[in-house]
């Protein structure tokens, strides 16, 4: 059973907290930072095509890093459910090429094969 994370707001702020004095983070500083176990951070920021359309991450052997300003967007658009479904809006009616144009990347690498993306329309619209 997956384990439950829904903190994208704590994590987004501790992570603009420290962005100055931190440009970079390895990943598993990453992880500690926002509460997260391995395995959510790879679901929720590696494997996520919300990061995959928007951000790259660094890596060397044996070690990863992130731009710690990148992962705080992505948190902060995690909340946000229009970012999602125009994601999605955009795999679907945008042509390849306007794809590309638009994040800098083919659809088949944002939305990789057992990619699963969903976007919840509960509440007020403001936060996801």
């Amino acid at each position: 059973m997956r384990r439950r994370w829904n903190d994208p707001a704590g994590a987004a702020e501790r992570l603009r907290a420290i962005e100055i004095d931190r440009p970079e983070l390895m990943r598993v500083q990453a992880q500690e930072i926002t509460g997260m176990s391995a395995a959510v951070f790879g679901r929720e920021v590696i494997e996520n095509p919300m990061w995959i359309a928007r951000n790259t991450e660094k890596t060397l052997p044996g070690v990863t890093y992130f731009k710690t300003a990148d992962l705080a967007r992505h948190f902060e658009r995690m909340r946000d459910k229009r970012e999602c479904a125009k994601l999605l809006y955009h795999y679907f009616y945008f042509s390849d090429e306007a794809f590309l144009e638009e994040y800098g990347k083919p659809k088949d690498v944002v939305f990789g094969p057992g990619t699963s993306m969903a976007v919840s329309v509960s509440g007020d619209g403001d936060e996801g």
